[in-house]
């Protein structure tokens, strides 16, 4: 009885882990794409995301402010930066 709940216990814990992995990974790789943009331009944004293997959902540029959106896994992650001027 106390093994089938220890076991059921660490696999709740390796599987919230993961989650808030996916979860951090989505985010980091947004704001990795996003200050890309803003600081060489979109194209050089794609460029690295297709070279680091990230799944851009949408990036847009709008004046000195680039928005990034990406999933990994079933996490759909935004950021966004600006360049000062």
């Amino acid at each position: 009885m106390w093994l089938a709940i220890t076991v059921l216990g660490v696999a709740t814990v390796a599987r919230a882990t993961a989650t808030m992995n996916d979860r951090a990974v989505a985010q980091t790789n947004a704001d990795s794409v996003a200050l890309v943009a803003v600081d060489r331009g979109v194209d050089a944004a794609k460029d690295f995301a297709r070279r680091v293997s990230i799944h851009v959902v949408a990036l847009e540029m709008s004046g000195n402010m680039a928005t990034a959106t990406v999933r990994v896994g079933r996490f759909v992650a935004t950021a966004g930066a600006v360049k000062p001027e």
